[in-house]
């Protein structure tokens, strides 16, 4: 299941930008799952981001998204991924940032199938990770990087 989070199903509404569980999102219709995920009840979903701008997250077959995990809005994961215990997905930056200003746009973000983000990871939005990638335990990948396939990548870079 390949569905991108992108504008089609996006929408702009101010009022919810609060934290959801998967049950809610799914609910909501913002939630698009594939077959045997495995999503702990811990997890936390954000569909909006600092603009107000709603966007599904998708979740491809096999993938699994573990406790206290964070995946915001317009994530895409792929089959057979596993986002880790207190990761974050997705987050939209806003404010100053790497030498310029952040407004907050979130969405676009693609973790490839086979990943696995450890513990700890921050991957902010509009980030790209190639498949069968580990990205280590408390790693940060700031908005608009790529990360080919097959790639390791350390912890706390």
């Amino acid at each position: 299941m390949t569905i991108p989070a992108t504008s089609p199903q996006a929408s702009t509404i101010s009022t919810d930008s609060r934290e959801m569980t998967a049950a809610e999102l799914d609910n909501a219709g913002l939630l698009h799952a594939g077959e045997n995920v495995m999503i702990s009840r811990f997890a936390v979903f954000v569909p909006a981001d600092e603009l107000g701008v709603i966007r599904p997250v998708v979740v491809g077959d096999g993938a699994r998204i573990g406790a206290f995990a964070v995946v915001h809005g317009g994530t895409t994961i792929a089959e057979r991924a596993r986002i880790e215990e207190r990761a974050v997905v997705g987050k939209p930056e806003h404010g100053y940032a790497v030498g310029r200003i952040r407004s907050g746009h979130g969405g676009g973000t693609v973790i490839g199938s086979g990943v696995v983000i450890r513990c700890g990871a921050v991957i902010y939005a509009a980030v790209g990770i190639g498949a069968d990638t580990v990205v280590g335990h408390h790693t940060v990948l700031r908005t608009g990087v790529r990360v080919g396939a097959d790639t390791q990548l350390g912890h706390q870079l």
